[in-house]
This record gives C-alpha cells, sequence and structure tokens, in this order.
C-alpha cells in the first residue's frame, strides 16, 4: 500500500514536472495567439545630421540602443531611448566611432543614486581604436588603463560596472574587462597559436565574458568566468576551424542559461547556441543564397535567438527557438502577426539584440528584438519590435496537466 501510494505521488511529480516542462517549450513562442506585435521605425532625425542608423547593440533591459549615424564627416556614435535619437557630439578632429553597447551608470546625488544611460564602444581615427564610455548629462570619461592604448570596447553589464573588449598589450591583442574600482583586468588567451583574444559580451551579473581566441586548432569561441578563467567552446563539425562567440544568456542570480554565435560547419558559416549540457548546435540557416548564417544575441532565459542570414534578398533577420528553428523575421511579424502595411517596403536585414523588459507596466515577459534594415525610401534605418504576451493567455504554470492536453 505504501509503495502504491509513494509510486502514485512520485508520477504526480513527474506528470508535473513534465507539463510544465512542455508548458514552457510551448508558451515560450512567438505566435499571433500569445502575442501582440508592433514595429516601431527609428529614422535618421533631420537636425541631427544623420543620413542613415545602423544599430549595434543596446542594453539588457532593451531600454537604450546604439549603434552609429552616417554624416558628412564620417560615422558618429549614437543612442537611442525613448524614441530619441542622441548624437554622440564632441569627437576630435579626423575621429569616427560607434556605440557596441549600452547600459547604465550609478551616480551619487544628493545621498541617493540616479543611474544615467551609457554606451561603449570604438573611436577610430589614423593611430586606431580607442575605446570609449560615454554618459548622458556627462559626456565621454577617461577609462584609466585603456586611455591612449589600442583598444575596443564591445559590452556592458546591465547596470555598467563591467566593460568588456580588447586591447594592445606587450603579449599581443588581449580580451579585457574594466571596472571603475578595479581598473584593466587581461583575461588571457587560449593554449596554442598566436596571443589574440577578444571579449564580445558580459553577462548582466559580470559573472561571464564570452568571445574568440586563437586556439591550436585555430579561432575559437570562449567563455570567461570568475576563477573559471577562459574556457574554449569547441566548433562545429565540419570545414575550416573558426567559431566566435557574441552574447551570453546568464541573468542575475541564475544559472547560465546560453551562449550563442558563429561557427563553421561542413555547409559553411552557421550560427551557434551552446549550453553546459548540450554543447554547441548549429541552428541552421535561412532558404537561399549562399549558406550564412552568424547569431548575434540571446534573450536572457536562452529561449530566443536573433541574428542575420542570408537568402536570396540578401542578409536578412532572423529569429530562433527550440519549437519553430530559424525564422524571417519580417515575414513573421508581417505574414503572422498582420504588419505587412507597416513592413510595405521595408527589408530588415539584421536582428542585432534582443531584449526582456523588466519595467514596463509591472510586465516581465515583453520581448523586444532590435536591428538595422533599409526603409521604403532607401534610407538605411534602425527599428525595434516589440511583443508583448496577450492578457487572455495564460503563463505556463497556471496550466493543469488536464487543460494542457484538452489545449492540444
Amino acid at each position: 500500500m505504501i509503495r502504491r501510494v509513494f509510486a502514485l505521488a512520485l508520477g504526480g511529480v513527474l506528470m508535473c514536472l513534465f507539463v510544465h516542462a512542455m508548458a514552457d517549450q510551448v508558451f515560450a513562442q512567438l505566435t499571433p495567439r500569445r502575442h501582440i506585435a508592433r514595429f516601431i521605425p527609428i529614422r535618421p532625425p533631420l537636425e541631427s545630421g544623420f543620413t542613415s542608423l545602423t544599430t549595434v547593440g543596446d542594453s539588457e533591459d532593451g531600454w537604450v540602443m546604439t549603434g552609429h549615424g552616417a554624416t558628412a564627416d564620417g560615422e558618429v556614435p549614437f543612442a537611442w531611448r525613448e524614441r530619441v535619437v542622441y548624437p554622440l557630439n564632441g569627437l576630435p578632429s579626423g575621429t569616427t566611432g560607434s556605440g557596441r553597447a549600452a547600459g547604465w551608470r550609478g551616480f551619487q546625488e544628493n545621498g541617493q543614486t540616479v543611474y544615467k544611460m551609457a554606451v561603449v564602444g570604438v573611436l577610430n581615427n589614423s593611430s586606431g581604436g580607442q575605446a570609449f564610455l560615454w554618459v548622458y548629462d556627462e559626456g565621454f570619461q577617461s577609462l584609466p588603463g585603456l586611455d591612449g592604448v589600442r583598444s575596443e570596447a564591445n559590452g556592458m553589464s546591465l547596470s555598467g560596472p563591467m566593460i568588456a573588449g580588447q586591447r594592445q598589450t606587450s603579449r599581443g591583442l588581449e580580451a579585457y574587462y574594466w571596472t571603475a574600482n578595479g581598473g584593466v583586468v587581461d583575461l588571457g588567451d587560449l593554449d596554442g597559436g598566436t596571443v589574440e583574444s577578444k571579449a564580445w559580451s558580459v553577462a548582466q551579473d559580470n559573472e561571464a565574458i564570452v568571445g574568440e581566441a586563437q586556439s591550436a586548432q585555430g579561432t575559437q569561441a570562449f567563455l570567461w568566468t570568475p576563477g573559471g578563467n577562459m574556457s574554449g567552446l569547441g566548433d562545429l563539425s565540419g570545414g575550416a576551424y573558426y567559431s566566435s562567440a557574441r552574447a551570453v544568456a546568464k541573468p542575475e542570480n541564475s544559472a547560465l542559461q546560453a551562449v550563442v554565435g558563429v561557427g563553421t560547419s561542413a555547409r559553411g558559416q552557421e550560427a551557434f547556441r551552446w549550453t553546459q549540457s548540450g554543447g554547441m548546435q548549429g541552428l541552421g540557416d535561412l532558404a537561399g543564397g549562399t549558406y550564412a548564417s552568424v547569431a548575434r544575441d540571446v534573450d536572457e532565459t536562452g529561449t530566443y535567438v536573433v541574428g542575420s542570414s542570408n537568402t536570396d534578398q540578401g542578409e536578412t533577420a532572423f529569429v530562433w527557438d527550440s519549437v519553430y528553428g530559424m525564422r524571417d523575421l519580417r515575414a513573421l511579424v508581417a505574414d503572422e502577426f498582420g504588419l505587412e502595411t507597416d513592413l510595405a517596403g521595408w527589408t530588415l536585414d539584421a536582428a542585432t539584440s534582443i531584449a526582456t523588459n523588466l519595467t514596463v507596466e509591472d510586465r516581465n515577459d515583453i520581448l523586444m528584438i532590435a536591428g538595422s534594415g533599409v526603409d521604403p525610401e532607401g534610407t538605411h534605418c534602425s527599428w525595434r519590435i516589440t511583443f508583448t504576451p496577450r492578457d487572455d493567455v495564460e503563463t505556463p504554470r497556471q496550466i493543469t496537466a488536464a487543460r494542457y492536453l484538452l489545449l492540444h
């Protein structure tokens, strides 16, 4: 009798776990039944001097976007927030630049911590690249240890305490991270090959950095964690050896969810998603054109991956999940979500960032994808697409086993 009760209880627990897992998978889908999509074009403001905009990255909460805009004097970094484009003016003569990532920097004002939007990136001149930090109302900030050194800043954590990139050292080009209190810390290199490593992204909680480094096999994606040092993530099977990690999903107080980037398979350059349990998995390619895809960002849960893939129309933005695989983002939003009128004449070249907004109307499940494309007038612009869950859609944890079976 006891064994039977125990077996029934265990069976109930396993059923709940199965239902929750399946429900998570089913409801972690971008579909018209579950989400409302909205397309937001971001065009160059007439007063800015920009003739085009290219999105490169954003903050982990999706509130700030950055990249560069074309002007008569060359490329100038910009920040975007709440429908306003902020040119990062004041560059030295003969200098161009681009924002690579965004976040927030905390300042003490009247005994309170005030957060201001911040952008990191690279300024370019005749002597090479120079990492920069720009803060709203503060302008360009000094980065001790990086000033005057060939360097680039490619990523920053959400609240801005950690910045990562690469700089020239006596050993070669090395990945680094920088904090206001600790200055510059070089991350080293993988074993074998020349000394060359680049850091592309920092986790929300400062507990992981990803990038690429030379190894005995060739250029290889890496994951760096405090105390664990730099670990190579390998490459997809087949083809020339090359992989690069571009983004990492590791929310605060949570385990690492996924790393995404680009590798080389027997078919060509291919986007990948890496997990600690499953290793590196290729994500495929959109139909048409040369076989080539690259994953540029991943949401904090590791569920959704965005990037670009080559098609007959050229570079094309995609979104990937484990249920539907890789989908053409424009086709998804225009055809399935009914936004063909909004997107008429637009091409979406690349999805460069994805975020889960934690602060809008107390919702923690609004997805925001940002990228670049060309509008109907032929102007290269930035854009943003939001996916808001419908109010009548229940979350996975509200679904019982019986109701889950009825839904399917």
